[in-house]
C-alpha cells in the first residue's frame, strides 16, 4: 500500500512540475511577442480635412495554441505559427456622425478577418501589403465605445498561399498586425480612387490627376454648389507653389458622385536622379470659396525608365546597376520596424556606392521607398513568388492572389520615383504551359497599372521561362567565381542579365579546430572579401559596363538553421538575449542567422565592406591580397572506416564460428533461417559485434554523405522539406559539421533501430504463432543485413567518391544494388521465419511497410508538398549548371 501511495505521489508532482513549465512557456510572452521599437506615420493630417487616428499601442489578445490571454502592444508580431484574435476599442465624437470612417492597415500577416462590433466587415490575405476597411456608419456608435477585433493567422499552406510555406534562405513567418494600423476619417465631400500620374515629352512633364469626388448621401444640394478642383505642384516642403491649373468646376453630379480628371504640363522640370534626386510635392485640393474641403498630397519625382537591347537608361543615359539584397530584417526585431536602422541602411547604401537595393521576397516597409527617393537609391520591390514550383501557379487561388498583390503593392509606391522595377519573385519554376500563361496573365496586369518595368530572379537554365515575361533578369552566381559562362549567358539572352554574387562569412567553414571566435571570425571574413575581390577583378577586366547585385547587405535571421553555414558561434550579445538556454546551442537567434552579408548581425562592418566600397568608387583595393582555402575533409571517415575493417578481419580471422556463419548467410542463406526458425541459436555476442559492425558501416556512409553535400544549398532545402523543426535542424546542423559525434550517435541510432525492428518482427510473430524469442529475431535482424558489410570496402571513401563527379552515379548504384539485395534477402527469410507462401509474405510487405513509408510520404505531401518540390529540385539541379 505505501508503495503504491508513493508512487501516486511521485505522479502527482512529477504531472504538476510538467503543467507547471508548461504553463510558464505558455504565459511567458516574452518569447512568444514582439513588439516594433518604432512606428510611422505617413502623413501629417493636423491641418487636412482628413484626419489620421492612430490605433497604434495596447490591444487584448487571446490565443488558444499557445494559451494567450494578456495585453500585446501594436505593431508587433507573435513568433508562432496559429491564429490570434486582437481587440481593442476606439470612440468617435459627434463632429465625425456624417463622415466616412475607414481602417487602414499597413501590414498584418498573413490572413486576417475583421469584426467591427460583432460584425465582419472585411478580409484580407497577403501579410506585408496595406489594405483598407470602411465602415458603415449604421454600425457605428458616437456615444459610446467601438469593439475592433481583427483575427490574424499566418499559417502558410505548402500551395495555396503567397508567400508558400516553403522559404529557404528566406525570412521568419511572424504573424500579427505587423505595422502600422490607423483610422482614417474623410469629409463628406471627397476625392476618392485617386490617381497621380505623369509622362516626360520634349522637355516636360505633363501631370495629370484621375479621381472620383464623391458626397455622402442625403447630402443637401447647396452643400455641393460652387465646388472647384485644382491640379498644384509645390516644392517638396511644400512651402511654394510652383504651378497649378486653373480651379475646374465640378458641376456634372451623377447620382452622389463625378468623374474627375486635372492635367497640367510642367515645362523643364528637374529630372530626378541617383546624383540629383529631385522631388515635387503634387497637391489635388477640392475647394468650395476659400475653403478646403478636400485635398491630397503625394511626393514625387520625374524620370524616364528605358530598355534599349541589353541596357537599362535613365533619362536617356546608360544606367550601370550597382546593387545589393536586403533582407527586410530590423537587427533583432526582424520585420517590425526600426526607423533609426532603416536610415542607416541608406545612408549604408550610399556610402557604398550602391545606387540599387532589392528588397527580397516582399515588398518593404512603406517609410523605405519614402527614404530611398530623397537619398537617390534605387529599389526593387517584388511579389511573395519566392522559390514556387510548378504546381503552385496552377493553383485555382494563384491568379487572384498574386494579382490582388501585385495591385496593392503598385497602388502603394508607384509615384515613388525611387521604385526601379517590380519584381516577380525569386527561384520560382512556371514549367508547365498553364503555369506560363498564368505567369503572362500577372504580368499583363502589371502592366495595365504601370509602366515600369518588371524583371525576375532566376537560375542560368530557367532563363529561357522568365524572358517572355521580364525585361531585366538577375541571375543568381551566389558563391560562383567564375564569369565566363555568365558571360556566354549574357551574349545570347535577349534582355539584360546581371548576376547576383556573394559568398558566406561562416566561421564554421574555416574552423579546423577547437572553437576560437575572434581568429575565427577574422578568417571567414577574409574568405568572404577575397572572393569579391577575385570577381571584381574579372569585373575590371571586362568590356562595357558591369551591372551586379550583392548577396547581402546584411546578415538577418531565417526560419531555420543553415547547414551551408554551418553551426555558427553564439556571441556573449546573443547569449543575453536568448529566450531558452536549453535551445540555444542550436536554434538562437546566433544559429539562424545566415551570415552572408557585407555588415553583420550587430552592424559591424565586415572586410568585405571595404572591398565594395572601394571598387564602387573606383579606389585602390584597401585589403591586402590574401589567399583563403577551405579546410580539408575530416580525417576521421578513413581512421574509423579503417579501423573497422581490421576489426572485421580479426574476428573473421581469429573465430571459426563467425566464419562458418557469415559463409552459411551468403552461400546458403535458406539454411541458415531454417536453423533460426528451429530455435539454434547463434552466439550473442557474434550478433552483437554484426550488428555494430553494420550500423557502424551505415553511420560511415549515412555521415560522409551528409558531409560530403553540406555546403550545397540545395540539398539544405530538401533537408528543410524533411526535417522543418528548427530545433531539430540545428542539431543535424551541429552533427554534420562535428562528424565524429555525427558518426557515434547514427551507429547506436541504427542499432537501436535494428533492435525496434526485432521487436516489431516479434509482435508481428504472435500472428503466425512463432514461438521464437526475441534475441532469435534480433539473430534474424542483423544476419540478414550481413551484405552491408560489403559497403566497408568503400565505407573509408565514400565521401572523396561522391565528390567526384566521375565517381557519384557508379558509388550510388553500388550502394543502391547493396540495398536492393539486403530487401530481397528480407523478404526471402521473412518466408522462412513465418513458413508463409511467397503471396502472403508479399501481402505482409506490401500492406504493412508498405503501408508505413506510404504513411509517412502520403503525410510529407500534404504538410510540404514533398511531390511537387522533389520535381521542382531536381530541375533546379540541372538549371544552376
Amino acid at each position: 500500500m505505501s508503495r503504491r501511495l508513493s508512487w501516486f505521489v511521485f505522479s502527482f508532482v512529477l504531472i504538476s512540475l510538467l503543467g507547471a513549465v508548461e504553463l510558464k512557456s505558455q504565459t511567458d510572452t516574452a518569447k512568444l511577442y514582439r513588439i516594433a521599437p518604432t512606428t510611422y506615420q505617413p502623413v501629417d493630417t493636423s491641418h487636412s480635412p482628413r484626419r489620421l487616428i492612430s490605433l497604434n499601442g495596447v490591444w487584448q489578445a487571446f490565443s488558444e495554441n499557445p494559451q494567450v490571454n494578456t495585453t500585446f502592444k501594436v505593431p508587433g508580431a507573435f513568433l508562432f505559427d496559429g491564429s490570434v484574435r486582437f481587440e481593442r476599442t476606439f470612440r468617435l465624437d459627434s463632429t465625425m456622425l456624417n463622415k466616412t470612417v475607414r481602417l487602414y492597415v499597413t501590414g498584418c500577416n498573413n490572413a486576417a478577418q475583421i469584426k467591427l462590433n460583432d460584425e465582419i466587415t472585411g478580409s484580407h490575405e497577403g501579410g506585408y501589403m496595406p489594405f483598407i476597411v470602411e465602415f458603415r456608419n449604421e454600425r457605428l456608435f458616437y456615444a459610446q465605445d467601438n469593439k475592433l477585433e481583427i483575427t490574424v493567422d499566418n499559417r502558410l499552406s505548402p500551395l495555396s498561399s503567397l508567400p508558400a510555406k516553403q522559404r529557404p534562405f528566406g525570412w521568419a513567418n511572424e504573424g500579427g498586425i505587423i505595422r502600422e494600423i490607423f483610422l482614417e476619417i474623410l469629409p463628406e465631400v471627397r476625392l476618392a480612387s485617386p490617381r497621380f500620374d505623369y509622362r516626360l515629352h520634349s522637355g516636360a512633364a505633363q501631370i495629370s490627376f484621375t479621381a472620383q469626388i464623391r458626397s455622402r448621401r442625403g447630402l443637401a444640394p447647396e452643400a455641393l454648389e460652387g465646388l472647384t478642383c485644382m491640379l498644384e505642384i509645390w516644392d517638396v516642403r511644400r512651402e511654394q507653389k510652383l504651378a497649378g491649373s486653373p480651379p475646374r468646376a465640378c458641376e456634372n453630379w451623377n447620382g452622389d458622385r463625378q468623374d474627375l480628371a486635372l492635367t497640367y504640363q510642367l515645362s523643364e522640370p528637374a529630372l530626378w536622379s541617383p546624383q540629383e534626386p529631385n522631388l515635387y510635392a503634387l497637391r489635388a485640393v477640392l475647394m468650395q470659396g476659400d475653403s478646403v474641403i478636400d485635398e491630397l498630397w503625394q511626393e514625387t519625382g520625374f524620370r524616364s525608365i528605358q530598355i534599349a537591347g541589353q541596357e537599362l537608361h535613365l533619362n536617356g543615359e546608360p544606367l550601370e546597376l550597382r546593387g545589393a539584397n536586403w533582407m527586410e530584417a530590423y537587427n533583432r526585431q526582424s520585420v517590425l520596424l526600426d526607423s533609426t536602422e532603416l536610415a542607416n541602411l541608406v545612408m549604408t547604401a550610399q556610402q557604398l556606392g550602391l545606387n540599387v537595393l532589392r528588397v527580397i521576397g516582399r515588398p518593404p516597409h512603406p517609410l523605405l521607398p519614402r527614404l530611398c527617393d530623397r537619398a537617390g537609391i534605387f529599389l526593387l520591390q517584388e511579389l511573395p513568388l519566392y522559390y514556387l514550383t510548378d504546381a503552385h501557379f496552377n493553383q485555382p487561388n494563384f491568379s487572384p492572389l498574386a494579382q490582388a498583390q501585385a495591385h496593392e503593392m503598385i497602388e502603394r509606391d508607384q509615384h515613388h520615383p525611387s521604385v526601379l522595377a517590380w519584381g516577380l519573385g525569386a527561384l520560382s519554376a512556371p514549367l508547365s504551359s498553364n503555369a506560363q500563361r498564368t505567369l503572362q496573365e500577372l504580368v499583363a496586369e502589371i502592366r495595365k497599372r504601370d509602366d515600369r518595368p518588371i524583371y525576375a530572379v532566376t537560375l542560368p537554365g530557367w532563363i529561357s521561362l522568365w524572358e517572355p515575361h521580364a525585361d531585366f533578369l538577375l541571375i543568381d552566381w551566389f558563391l560562383r567565381v567564375d564569369l565566363t559562362p555568365f558571360r556566354e549567358l549574357a551574349k545570347h539572352s535577349v534582355k539584360p542579365v546581371m548576376p547576383i554574387i556573394g559568398q558566406w562569412a561562416s566561421e564554421a567553414l574555416v574552423r579546423t579546430g577547437e572553437p576560437n571566435s575572434d581568429t575565427e571570425r577574422a578568417e571567414a571574413e577574409g574568405l568572404q572579401a577575397e572572393y569579391y575581390m577575385r570577381v571584381f577583378n574579372l569585373f575590371d577586366r571586362a568590356e562595357g559596363r558591369s551591372s551586379y547585385f550583392l548577396h547581402a547587405l546584411k546578415d538577418w535571421e531565417g526560419p531555420t538553421p543553415m547547414l551551408a553555414a554551418g553551426p555558427l558561434a553564439l556571441t556573449k550579445s546573443d547569449a543575453q538575449v536568448e529566450a531558452s538556454a536549453i535551445d540555444a546551442r542550436f536554434v538562437s537567434s546566433s544559429t539562424r542567422r545566415y551570415p552572408c552579408g557585407l555588415i553583420d548581425a550587430s552592424g559591424q562592418n565586415r572586410l568585405a565592406f571595404k572591398v565594395v566600397q572601394a571598387h564602387n568608387r573606383r579606389d585602390t583595393n584597401p585589403v591586402g591580397a590574401t589567399k583563403h582555402t577551405l579546410p580539408g575533409n575530416s580525417g576521421i571517415f578513413q581512421i574509423v572506416g579503417i579501423l573497422l575493417i581490421l576489426i572485421l578481419l580479426y574476428f573473421i580471422q581469429r573465430d571459426r564460428r563467425l566464419q562458418d556463419n557469415l559463409r552459411r548467410i551468403f552461400v546458403h542463406p535458406h539454411g541458415f533461417y531454417i536453423d533460426l526458425y528451429e530455435n539454434r541459436k547463434v552466439a550473442p555476442f557474434l550478433t552483437v559485434l554484426l550488428g555494430l559492425a553494420e550500423s557502424c558501416v551505415l553511420a560511415l556512409l549515412l555521415t560522409q554523405f551528409f558531409y560530403a553535400f553540406r555546403h550545397d544549398v540545395i540539398f539544405d532545402h530538401v533537408i528543410n522539406l524533411v526535417l522543418h523543426a528548427p530545433y531539430w535542424k540545428g542539431v543535424l546542423i551541429w552533427l554534420v559539421w562535428n562528424p565524429a559525434w555525427f558518426l557515434a550517435g547514427a551507429t547506436l541510432a541504427i542499432f537501436l533501430l535494428g533492435v525496434l525492428s526485432a521487436i516489431f518482427l516479434r509482435i508481428l510473430g504472435m500472428f503466425f504463432s512463432s514461438s521464437l524469442t526475441l534475441s532469435q529475431y534480433l539473430t534474424f535482424v542483423f544476419w540478414v543485413g550481413a551484405n552491408l558489410l560489403i559497403l566497408a570496402a568503400i565505407a573509408p571513401i565514400f565521401h572523396r567518391l561522391l565528390l567526384m563527379p566521375d565517381f557519384v552515379r557508379p558509388t550510388l548504384f553500388f550502394v543502391a544494388v547493396i540495398f536492393l539485395w539486403l530487401i530481397g534477402r528480407f523478404f526471402r527469410a521473412i518466408r522462412v521465419l513465418y513458413m508463409i507462401s511467397f503471396l502472403r509474405a508479399a501481402i505482409i510487405c506490401i500492406v504493412i511497410f508498405g503501408g508505413i513509408l506510404a504513411s509517412i510520404v502520403l503525410y510529407y505531401d500534404q504538410s510540404q508538398a514533398i511531390f511537387d518540390y522533389a520535381k521542382y529540385y531536381f530541375e533546379m539541379l540541372k538549371a544552376r549548371a
